[in-house]
């Protein structure tokens, strides 16, 4: 029987560190206990108000212990923060405030590096001559996901994961592996914990690394349905 699920798009970062403690049922006193950082702290995260934070390498260790108290995977967790408040990885409070676009390239980062040149036709070199063979061994999967989107929040238990992996991969959800792959493509249905649930979706070839995508969703099954 078709499903449908409930779709809330957070708008920032914060809102979503405090949805996702709030599904836990925690107090910002816990979190404090728990990981050294001050509900003062913790509270401008989740108010997205990083410019009073003392530094962005101060804000990048908190964001990771708090992203890994809550179960969410700190990379993404900041690669988020990167792209939601690229004016946050300034080195201070004063450079916070100015536009990125008025920022000066140095006459540095022009000049050209002749080991990094040797180093990148060496390796261009190497990709020719066995071809794209090697590629498709030694290198990373490629995979998509179709759905879940990330940070999904849904009053349904049943999730279906699908998307598309590179011809010939193995696809795993939460480390078990999908029953059914055609043509690079999968669709696997899963019961969801109500609350958070981190969902580890990765592909692997023979002789190859593991890719892995997170998708972070939250459960919020109507009355009775628990």
């Amino acid at each position: 029987m078709p499903f449908t699920s409930k779709k809330i798009k957070f708008d920032t970062l914060g809102s979503f560190l405090k949805e996702a403690r709030l599904a836990h049922g925690w107090e910002l006193e816990e979190v404090e206990r728990s990981i050294g950082v001050s509900k003062k702290n913790l509270r401008l995260i989740e108010d997205d108000e990083y410019y009073k934070l003392p530094g962005s390498t101060y804000t990048r260790g908190m964001l990771s212990r708090y992203g890994e108290f809550l179960g969410l995977d700190p990379i993404s967790i900041l690669e988020r923060w990167k792209k939601e408040f690229p004016e946050a990885e300034l080195g201070s409070k004063r450079d916070r405030k100015l536009p990125l676009s008025g920022l000066k390239k140095s006459p540095l980062t022009v000049l050209v590096n002749p080991r990094a040149i040797v180093i990148s036709l060496v390796i261009l070199l190497v990709l020719t001559y066995f071809g794209f063979g090697i590629k498709r061994t030694l290198f990373l999967p490629e995979i998509k996901i179709i759905a879940p989107e990330d940070n999904l929040v849904t009053d349904e238990l049943f999730l279906r994961v699908e998307g598309n992996a590179s011809p010939g991969a193995e696809v795993f959800i939460n480390n078990s592996p999908v029953s059914e792959v055609k043509e690079g493509y999968f669709s696997e249905s899963i019961v969801l914990a109500p609350g958070l649930n981190n969902i580890k979706i990765s592909a692997k070839k023979k002789h190859s690394p593991e890719r892995v995508i997170w998708r972070s969703v939250i459960a919020r099954p109507k009355e009775g349905e628990d």
